[in-house]
């Protein structure tokens, strides 16, 4: 078992979800488990460096033009963006401050100049990811449809940690990855990799512990969209050739939860494992003050007009509130499984 940082997911551009392993093994052919050596040599590159975290993982430090991004076919004559061209002004009060949860960077520096962290892959995660389409599944996704030219969004979201088995892998309609399972993210912080562990954790009922998240196209440049954590430290992004249905700008952002389980098979708690019946700060997962950005570069407040909260289903459930709570447009989230 391992104890991880849940962090509330968010679709602008990708989803991000959870497979609850219940330790059974899936009979692979031998040409299927050859597949998957082959796919782990392409995702685990020469390092130049190897780190291994408290926890357990280890991350290569990978040259940053041989990351796993530019096996992707789009991205063979890609030039690497260093840097956005702007970061939005963001200033943190010391209430803030004090809730903020912590990015875990890599220890002694991090990588050497030149060179990017990528967690390493293992067989069994491969193996999840495969059975990811025979997986049922648990949403909690409300949206925003906005009429407007929609270049970004922006929130804050606060972090759990959930006692889950072993097996992470995502998928949105076929396309994208969990961190870089998949080829595409260019990460290019030295020290904060995809797949870095977050502390404080919440506690239900007691303090709680946030993170502040950025997604945005960087107008400015050729149009890629950045993550963005606090105290504005860029991560990395997905570059503009992947995105043949977003060439210009979004319509529909999502912000919420998936979690996935095997058929027949007791799926994983969503968020603080906890029902989101009423807007109770504390017991369960949010996401809060939510804005998007608009093509000056502005993030606003949609103050409700667009953000819409649905029911969820029977073991996850979702509601929202816009300028009731403090928080402007905020939305709970998360159920027990089943």
């Amino acid at each position: 078992m391992a104890l991880k940082a849940i962090v509330p997911v968010f679709t602008l551009v990708f989803a991000a979800l959870i497979i609850k392993s219940n330790g059974s093994e899936e009979n692979f052919s031998r040409e299927e488990d050859l597949e998957l050596e082959r796919q782990l040599k392409m995702l685990n590159k020469p390092a130049i460096k190897t780190i291994k975290t408290e926890y357990g993982d280890i991350f290569d430090c990978v040259d940053i033009y041989e990351q796993p991004a530019f096996d992707h076919p789009l991205l063979k004559n890609h030039k690497i963006q260093m840097i956005p061209s702007f970061l939005a002004n963001r200033s943190t009060s010391k209430q803030e401050a004090s809730s903020m949860a912590r990015v875990v960077g890599l220890p002694d520096g991090g990588c050497p100049q030149g060179s990017v962290p990528i967690r390493r892959t293992n067989k069994e995660e491969l193996r999840n990811a495969r059975k990811f389409f025979n997986h049922e599944n648990g949403t909690a996704m409300p949206n925003a449809n906005d009429q407007n030219k929609v270049y970004g969004t922006r929130f804050v979201a606060n972090v759990w940690g959930l006692q889950l088995e072993e097996g992470q892998a995502n998928c949105y309609k076929n396309t994208g990855c969990y961190n870089t399972l998949c080829s595409g993210f260019v990460q290019i912080d030295t020290q904060i990799p995809l797949g870095a562990y977050l502390e404080p954790l919440s506690v239900y009922k007691g303090p709680q512990y946030e993170i502040h998240v950025e997604i945005y196209k960087d107008l400015s440049s050729d149009g890629n969209w950045w993550l963005v954590l606090s105290d504005n430290k860029p991560v990395g992004y997905w570059p503009f050739e992947l995105f043949s249905g977003l060439p210009d700008h979004a319509t529909n952002l999502e912000w919420g939860g998936y979690v996935h389980g095997p058929r027949g098979k007791q799926s994983p708690p969503m968020g603080s494992g906890h029902f989101s019946r009423r807007h109770t700060f504390g017991t369960t997962c949010f996401v809060k003050e939510i804005h998007l950005m608009d093509n000056y570069r502005s993030f606003y407040d949609p103050k409700g007009k667009y953000i819409y909260f649905g029911t969820g289903k029977r073991f996850y459930q979702q509601s929202g509130i816009c300028g009731q709570d403090g928080h402007g447009c905020s939305m709970y989230f998360g159920g027990t499984g089943w």
